[in-house]
């Protein structure tokens, strides 16, 4: 049988290329480019299983391989990653957008967290049956009290603590605080400000990049002087943990439209959702096996091995 027959499962033809050079994947790009009007179009995938995260560093390599590309071409961005660095992302998107005359973020399976924030930076997100966007709530990394490192959401960490405080400011003078006390972790007061900071700060750069993208003519709601309050009542989805209970909570192409969010959708009959699935399942199983980050385009290449103690 031959494995690129389109009768074969794509894992087939995936175990016939393992040894192959960045050519297959680069090749498939080059299709992708060719089925999308000559458009620009770079991989932008970051490990699941690895403690790593979106950062910096990958800003200064997308800008590095956008500089020799002709920037006059709209931009599809093919992402893939549970998430990182807020002000990466954001900077992530400064660039995408510099670099393009349209910005499009193409999600063939999870785009998380800061991910998410790198979509909301896009002129248009193009989403697969399958595809999943998710909350942009804060992930903090701190020791808990059995001296282990653990990551809560931000919005726990100051509800949890809030909690603690006033059961024990509900103690008759005899009871012993003692037992309450142990439930609170090991920080201090700065870290809990910087727990709030972290939300403004998550909430700032999604609402400054939908205001240029999906949400530029929102409404200001009433005594607003902009229309930054319209625009969180829109995607509270993505920012508030009591209606989506988890950070890894899926939010589908069909809840982003209702949002009204610049959303397109790809179907899975569709010969592009075919083609973006060799890309995703090749350039995953790199990012899966083999490194912790790749980050392609139709003629350049760039991985890291390099993985990070600590995720946000």
């Amino acid at each position: 049988m031959d494995p690129d027959d389109g009768t074969s499962p794509e894992i087939s033809t995936l175990l016939g290329e393992i040894n192959q050079s960045s050519n297959a994947r680069q090749q498939l790009l080059k299709k992708w480019s060719e089925m999308n009007e000559g458009c620009n179009v770079l991989t932008y995938f970051t490990s699941f299983n690895a403690p790593v995260m979106i950062d910096d560093a990958d800003r200064d390599i997308i800008e590095c391989i956008l500089q020799v590309m002709d920037s006059s071409k709209p931009l599809d961005l093919i992402l893939s990653s549970p998430g990182g660095d807020p002000l990466a992302a954001e900077r992530i998107i400064n660039v995408c957008r510099a670099y393009s005359s349209s910005f499009r973020v193409i999600v063939p399976k999870l785009a998380k967290s800061a991910a998410t924030m790198i979509s909301f930076g896009a002129n248009t997100i193009l989403m697969g049956e399958t595809s999943e966007l998710g909350p942009i709530d804060p992930q903090i990394t701190y020791m808990d009290q059995t001296g282990k490192y653990v990551t809560r959401s931000a919005d726990s960490i100051i509800k949890g603590v809030a909690s603690v405080i006033e059961q024990i400011k509900a103690l008759a003078p005899n009871q012993n605080a003692a037992g309450l006390l142990s439930l609170l972790p090991p920080i201090d007061q700065p870290f809990l400000e910087n727990c709030t900071v972290a939300q403004e700060l998550s909430k700032d750069i999604a609402i400054r990049s939908l205001k240029i993208t999906t949400f530029k003519r929102a409404p200001a709601l009433k005594g607003e002087g902009t229309n930054n309050r319209s625009i969180e009542e829109k995607i509270s989805m993505f920012l508030d943990p009591k209606i989506t209970y988890s950070h890894g909570r899926p939010i589908m192409y069909q809840e982003a439209k209702k949002i009204g969010l610049n959303v397109e959708l790809i179907k899975k009959s569709d010969p592009k959702w075919s083609h973006l699935l060799k890309i995703y399942t090749r350039s995953d199983f790199l990012v899966s096996t083999a490194c912790v980050k790749l980050i392609e385009s139709p003629d350049n290449n760039f991985v890291s091995q390099r993985a990070f103690q600590q995720k946000t």
